[in-house]
């Protein structure tokens, strides 16, 4: 395509709303990608150069990437995925708990569940308050098409059971092996024709005239640039691994380890405020809790409180109402109270009433074979507070058991559910032995702080226009579904969804 002075200085112009978004979060797009302003990466003598073209580009190989992918080749379209691992192995979906949440699914209808993608907007309206209901309607209809992809897939599950969520008015999340749904992913896009460019990381967009044309790849020292005929699709997830963009959503959050995906650097990002793209949600950005300090996978973690667990801090005192669900509220209180070897830290503590609800629920929140050794167990309060050395523990869980028993709800703090709306009762912990569970805080992911997308999977910019040629699925556009509150199985479940939809219209593109 022929580049004029009018097209190139109309996507110059384009690019100056987003520089200034991405110099309000610190670092310079440059300073990421290493080089070139993206509004002139591939110009030369005038002229747009290509080294490679598909008729859609793929950045990220993740789930919801993978699930754009194979839907794309499926419709007969040439597909390159650039992904920056050697793997897929290490992906957000890969490494998660395996929930996946879907309305109307195969197993709902086999276990006569009925479910709507009304009933999903009535319930993530109340759960994340902040969504846009047009796109968590079109989630919802997109359900049942991926859930008959898993069945396609042969993927495994964890159990047959499909569970209740926090937040939700209907059983709708299944849980999967999440290796094993990863990788078979990768495997059917592959086999459906999909090449796959592993250690190739997306670093930067090509734009003419306010219009994605393609992306700049890297592999070790070789920069490659890969036109996209129909469509360019950002799938590559969030940003814990960009220090600059997690100090300027929430001072100290940098200095929480991530557990996720090392590939998460937020190049992509800064390509995106280089478009004007919306980007929203920052003063609801969180870490999340459960991962016992010595764990390096999900084997060391568990999420107790909605099984009656309490919080303390590492003096063993309460200080936050653990039945308002993991947000930005309780990151920000857990980063106020006082480091344990220079890590953040409280423990979840439990009586033997609440452990044996753990036990029955098992994997990935409860306790299991894996993470039942990581428990600390003790006969008294006294005997517990003094193996962890927290001196504040009898007295915080005297008074928390003295509210439950009297009133059933916590005078400290306001704890009237266990672990978010529909969640059931607390419960008084005075049943030994009683049990600690050290926790840390990690990021894991970062869903409701993201781009805007509309229904369509289209990336928006600051006027809520479409910005022609470009697609966001998963974790780097999640916050039009998700709003201000995770629910679980909803990140996995929307950026599957949405990814398999975006690869079905950017196969068909300009037809």
């Amino acid at each position: 395509m022929e580049t004029t002075r009018r097209n190139f200085i109309a996507g110059a112009a384009t690019m100056g709303i987003a520089a200034m978004g991405a110099t309000l979060f610190g670092c310079a797009p440059q300073s990421q990608a290493g080089g070139q302003d993206p509004a002139q990466a591939g110009l030369a003598d005038g002229s747009l150069s290509w080294d490679e073209e598909a008729d859609v580009v793929v950045v990220g190989g993740g789930g919801a990437g993978g699930a754009a992918a194979y839907a794309a080749a499926k419709e007969g379209a040439k597909v390159v995925v650039l992904e920056s691992m050697a793997n897929t192995a290490f992906s957000s979906t890969s490494l998660c708990g395996g929930y996946m949440t879907l309305v109307d699914s195969e197993e709902q209808r086999e276990q006569g569940i009925e479910d709507t993608p009304d009933a999903l907007v009535a319930d993530l309206k109340s759960w994340g308050i902040d969504i846009d209901e047009g796109v968590v309607r079109r989630y919802g209809e997109l359900g049942h098409d991926y859930s008959l992809i898993l069945q396609e897939l042969g993927v495994a599950k964890s159990t047959d059971v499909i569970t209740k969520a926090p937040g939700s008015s209907v059983a709708r999340t299944l849980t999967l092996d999440p290796k094993d749904h990863q990788q078979k992913l990768t495997d059917a896009a592959q086999a459906a024709g999909a090449d796959y460019r592993f250690e190739t990381e997306g670093t930067r967009l090509v734009v003419d005239g306010g219009k994605v044309m393609g992306v700049v790849g890297k592999s070790g020292s070789k920069e490659i640039r890969f036109r996209a005929n129909k469509a360019v699709i950002l799938a590559t997830g969030g940003f814990t691994s960009c220090p600059d963009l997690l100090e300027k959503c929430m001072k100290g959050l940098s200095g929480i380890k991530s557990m996720a995906c090392p590939a998460h650097t937020g190049l992509m990002h800064y390509a995106a405020f280089n478009l004007g793209a919306q980007f929203d949600g920052i003063p609801w950005i969180y870490a999340n809790e459960g991962m016992h300090p010595t764990a390096s996978d999900m084997n060391g973690y568990a999420n107790l409180f909605v099984y009656g667990a309490v919080k303390v801090n590492a003096d063993g005192k309460r200080y936050v109402n653990e039945g308002m669900f993991i947000g930005n509220a309780m990151t920000r209180a857990l980063l106020d109270q006082p480091m344990k070897d220079e890590e953040y830290f409280n423990y979840q503590i439990m009586d033997q009433k609440a452990y044996d609800l753990a036990a029955k629920a098992g994997k990935p929140l409860g306790v299991f074979e894996e993470n039942k050794g990581l428990f600390v167990q003790a006969d008294t309060y006294e005997e517990l507070a003094e193996k962890l050395g927290a001196p504040d523990l009898p007295a915080a869980m005297a008074r928390y058991n003295e509210d439950m028993n009297a009133t059933g709800v916590d005078s400290a703090f306001g704890r009237d559910v266990l672990y978010g709306q529909g969640t059931g009762a607390p419960f008084a912990l005075d049943t030994p032995p009683f049990y600690a569970f050290a926790n840390v805080p990690w990021l894991a992911y970062d869903p409701v702080t993201t781009f805007i997308v509309n229904a369509d999977s289209q990336l928006l910019d600051q006027y809520g226009t479409p910005i022609e040629g470009v697609y966001a699925v998963g974790e780097i556009a999640l916050r039009p579904t998700l709003g201000n509150v995770y629910c679980q199985g909803a990140a996995t479940g929307a950026g599957a969804c949405f990814g398999m939809q975006a690869g079905r219209a950017a196969a068909h593109r300009g037809e």
